[in-house]
């Protein structure tokens, strides 16, 4: 088994004075002391705001959520922004501005789509976000901004200072392989945003960086000290799963990974291994997340924070 880094030992030893039996992601994460899972903000709170909007993270924040996740993408021009999808067509209006018509590129597939990275920040923000996740549309539908991580970093923090609170960030490195290709540098963008915003041994936010490439979570263990997830859609074979106990503080697995009869056993194999276990993502079902609680989640993804909240309350 790995050996912990001397700020995370010296940060778990403290987490002991403070908590008895939790659980030691919920201490990598930095909120949850009292042994409940962390409930994680899915683009905010996407199911009823348009997802990566100050509104969702907002709402977010009400709800109680622990970490508020920003899938982080970059303009052309460098600047990390909130979006989920490389491309424009499906969360904003971009259909109705004729000013960038021209802009459409089709991909091998033959499908023609807007692309974030061919854009400027101050293009970006002329669009507008569409509501798309919940099934109906609300009233900052279309309204919403794009918004910046540095925007978000200090919605956070004014948050947690008012109301003495620690939520955390969830950022999500998108696309890092394919930006890399057209000169786009996301790994080291992100890398300066930790410098310039003082992310590293902040203990008033937690942050909590994860990446669907595995590639990536490596090279960001000796360049970053933040809890690193790798977000994957099945469980990894015995192969895979040597690197990512190698690079990884947490496995974050598509909720259809832990429905199999053995998911508990699976997840106390990973726990005992050092690994914490977090799965994504859950719409306003308290079954189902009480179901993966039962099963020893760490935490989970959720469209409704509110619903994560009061799933955990009976969950345990």
């Amino acid at each position: 088994m790995k050996s912990l880094p001397s700020w995370l030992a010296c940060y778990l030893l403290w987490s002991a004075t403070i908590a008895i039996a939790a659980d030691p992601v919920l201490t990598k994460m930095g909120r949850r002391a009292d042994g409940l899972p962390i409930v994680i903000a899915h683009r905010g709170s996407s199911g009823e705001r348009p997802e990566h909007t100050i509104a969702a993270y907002k709402l977010a924040l009400e709800q109680g959520a622990d970490l508020i996740e920003m899938d982080l993408q970059l303009s052309s021009d460098g600047v990390l922004v909130g979006l989920h999808d490389t491309t424009l067509d499906r969360v904003t209006d971009i259909a109705d501005h004729p000013e960038f018509a021209a802009r459409k590129k089709t991909d091998k597939n033959g499908k023609s789509s807007f692309w974030v990275r061919d854009f400027t920040f101050a293009e970006l923000r002329t669009l507008r976000v569409r509501h798309v996740i919940g099934g109906k549309p609300t009233l900052y539908d279309r309204e919403q901004l794009i918004p910046t991580f540095a925007e978000q970093i200090a919605l956070v923090r004014n948050h947690n200072a008012k109301t003495k609170s620690r939520v955390g960030l969830c950022p999500e490195l998108k696309n890092v392989g394919g930006l890399k290709a057209v000169g786009l540098d996301l790994e080291a963008a992100f890398l300066k945003a930790v410098q310039d915003h003082h992310l590293e041994g902040d203990e008033s936010l937690p942050v909590v960086v994860q990446c669907f490439e595995l590639e990536t979570v490596e090279r960001l263990r000796s360049r970053v000290k933040l809890p690193l997830a790798y977000l994957v859609g099945s469980r990894p074979d015995d192969r895979a799963m040597g690197r990512v106990l190698e690079a990884a503080d947490i496995l974050a697995v598509h909720v259809k990974a832990i429905q199999p009869d053995d998911s508990a056993v699976w997840i106390k194999s990973l726990h005992q291994r050092g690994l914490g276990v977090i799965a994504w993502t859950y719409k306003d079902d308290l079954a189902q997340m009480r179901a993966g609680i039962a099963c020893g989640l760490d935490g989970y993804f959720t469209d409704f924070p509110a619903a994560g909240v009061a799933a955990r309350k009976t969950g345990k």
